[in-house]
């Protein structure tokens, strides 16, 4: 019932009071103040409260990890160089704590600065498919060369799993830019793996789909659909998508 009307009426003077809890002596007072962080915070960052960061980055640094997570998620609506660099500090320390390295990948996207590529990069091998997703959200806002070579890189890998969430975020990187003078290399390694016959089918028509050149589209599932045989579901898929692109070879 307390989350519900949180949820309806966030206010700076609820979350604010929220924070106060946070650096309660007692724990279950900061545990339970941690729970509904999210709900009583404004929806408009805008409209945060003021100067509370110097307050939650000590927060961000209690026993509890739910109450270090609450922290770290709010410190994103303060986006200076100094809670920057708090995050990025901390993202070591938290690396294997779900919901606070959780939170901290959230808050650096949310913040849209690229001091953090170095730091979260090493995150799109992370073995928990959420971790890989967020760090490819931050990275992917950046026409960085360190973010096209990594991608490239990661979509070569020969874990599927891995793999594919880069193709994901090749996605988002070719959507936001198109024109990025860094796409030679993410195209070259797309094509290399949807035409890499050591890989699934499946996984080789779903790099297929992220080529942008249509010609090399083509070729990419013609090869594909000379490899599959059993599948007629996927046959069928193939053969549409080559009919799509005007290819003889679907006749």
């Amino acid at each position: 019932m307390v989350e519900r009307w949180l949820e309806e009426h966030p206010s700076a003077a609820a979350a604010t009071a929220l924070v106060d809890l946070m650096r309660n002596s007692d724990p279950q007072v900061r545990y339970l103040a941690a729970r509904f962080v999210p709900s009583a915070w404004p929806r408009d960052e805008q409209e945060a409260p003021p100067d509370l960061d110097t307050r939650l980055r000590a927060v961000a640094e209690d026993s509890i990890p739910q109450v270090r997570g609450a922290a770290l998620w709010a410190l994103a609506c303060y986006p200076s160089r100094e809670n920057e660099t708090f995050l990025v500090g901390r993202l070591a320390a938290e690396k294997h704590v779900d919901n606070t390295c959780s939170n901290i990948l959230r808050s650096l996207r949310r913040i849209g600065r690229p001091g953090a590529i170095d730091t979260v990069l090493p995150f799109t091998g992370d073995p928990r498919r959420h971790v890989r997703s967020l760090a490819w959200e931050y990275l992917t806002l950046f026409d960085d060369d360190r973010v096209t070579q990594r991608l490239a890189e990661v979509l070569l890998l020969p874990d599927p799993a891995v793999s594919h969430d880069a193709a994901s975020g090749v996605y988002t990187f070719m959507s936001v830019h198109a024109d990025s003078p860094h796409l030679a290399q993410i195209r070259a390694a797309l094509v290399r793996c949807a035409l890499d016959p050591s890989r699934s089918p499946s996984h080789r028509t779903e790099m297929a789909d992220h080529i942008d050149d249509q010609e090399k589209k083509a070729q990419a599932y013609a090869s594909i659909l000379g490899a599959v045989h059993d599948d007629t579901e996927l046959r069928a898929e193939l053969v549409k998508k080559l009919k799509n692109l005007g290819s003889k070879v679907a006749e």
